[in-house]
């Protein structure tokens, strides 16, 4: 299905996440003007409802996570190009976090641990710093420096396994090496090197897929190419797939992009690109399927891989 253009604003980030109850897919677009544009695609034809969530009036946001609680709640988390980090529930918006002036939020990932009333996100500021805040509804976070990386941090993610019981990092560096560090609060982190990459880094989010509790990680290249990284546990091997190159679907480049899993196993990716476009694939079992990512493929809509454009925002030239 093609939207409509619902907005000449331009986004600056995006983010989305399932809500486990409906198993509803949500995406959060943030554009120049300080708005934050709610896509939910409901039921199993995933029609499109769009909503204007919020409205930040006096600050651009550059980095935006999104969660959701054990109670329902929807939550969104963001930095602002002041350093600020504000976090967003239920029409209310609470700022849980500054960066020290001159220093620039680079990266951002938030998430909730189920069966616990926290909420935790990573911040990655523009001196290599890596900070990780804990917080619970109307109380102030509590922050502390996990890391000081040596190599700078293009892209972030992370999540909670409780399978290991720990918070889990994973950082795109300058150096080419896609970085795990794996902690628990007010502990020291442990590293280690997924893969190392030859192209530049464009991006990179990370999820859990439900049911197995293994590690998935989509990593954005600089020319285009998507790929899939999964380790199911700290001691299995790490498996790399080429997904696709995002240029035979779109001739405008990637700017933005985000990835989650539902209960059923069907993955998702969400790519905003230079022309507004807001693109959706999604796709099941072994992701080298993706490499079947071809515009004639698209148009045949083959079960291996879905694509469409959700909606459409203002382009960026």
């Amino acid at each position: 299905m093609v939207q409509s253009l619902i907005s000449t604003e331009v986004a600056t980030a995006l983010t989305g996440y399932v809500t486990p109850q409906d198993q509803a897919q949500h995406v959060l677009v943030a554009t120049e003007v300080g708005n934050i544009h709610e896509i939910t695609l409901v039921g199993e034809q995933a029609q499109v409802e769009i909503q204007l969530l919020a409205h930040l009036d006096d600050a651009v946001i550059n980095t935006l996570a999104g969660y959701v609680t054990d109670d329902g709640v929807q939550h969104a988390v963001m930095s602002t190009i002041d350093g600020n980090i504000y976090h967003i529930s239920a029409g209310e918006r609470q700022q849980i976090f500054h960066v020290d002036d001159g220093v620039m939020v680079v990266g951002l990932a938030a998430y909730a641990v189920s069966g616990t009333a926290g909420q935790h996100a990573l911040v990655a500021t523009s001196d290599d710093d890596i900070y990780y805040l804990s917080w619970q509804a109307g109380q102030e976070a509590l922050s502390e420096r996990v890391v000081h990386t040596e190599a700078s941090a293009t892209s972030i993610a992370g999540y909670y396994s409780s399978a290991d019981a720990q918070h889990h990092l994973l950082i795109a560096a300058s150096d080419g090496n896609l970085y795990e560090y794996t902690f628990k609060a007010q502990q020291p982190a442990q590293q280690r090197v997924l893969d190392f990459f030859d192209e530049k880094f464009f991006g990179m989010t990370a999820y859990l897929l439900p049911g197995d509790h293994s590690g998935h990680v989509v990593v954005a290249t600089r020319d285009g190419k998507l790929y899939h990284v999964s380790y199911p546990a700290q001691s299995t091997p790490v498996q790399v797939d080429a997904l696709a190159r995002f240029y035979l679907v779109s001739k405008s480049d990637m700017m933005y992009f985000t990835s989650y899993a539902q209960a059923d196993g069907l993955q998702h990716i969400i790519i905003g690109s230079s022309d507004g476009a807001i693109h959706h694939f999604s796709w099941r079992g072994s992701p080298q399927q993706l490499l079947k990512l071809t515009p004639d493929a698209l148009e045949r809509q083959q079960k291996d891989v879905n694509h469409e454009i959700m909606t459409t925002f203002g382009a960026l030239y």
